[in-house]
């Protein structure tokens, strides 16, 4: 190996190193594990998944209407 050569093979530099496992958390909604973070939001110091997100608007949604008469 040249000197100042990294040992790390170059033969695929478009793909990120490491094992390949990606991050996965838990959502304080419904204690699914999720993969992405697409869509979901922080509740107070909660996160939650974007499933929770969409139920939680559609139950306020609904209450608004409830309140309106409509």
């Amino acid at each position: 190996m040249k000197p100042g050569q990294n040992s790390m093979s170059l033969d695929a530099p478009w793909k990120p190193r490491g094992i390949g496992a990606g991050h996965r958390w838990m959502c304080d909604g419904c204690n699914q594990p999720r993969s992405t973070t697409l869509g979901s939001k922080k509740i107070g110091a909660r996160k939650v998944c974007k499933e929770c997100v969409d139920k939680r608007a559609a139950r306020q949604a609904e209450k608004a209407r409830g309140a309106t008469g409509g």
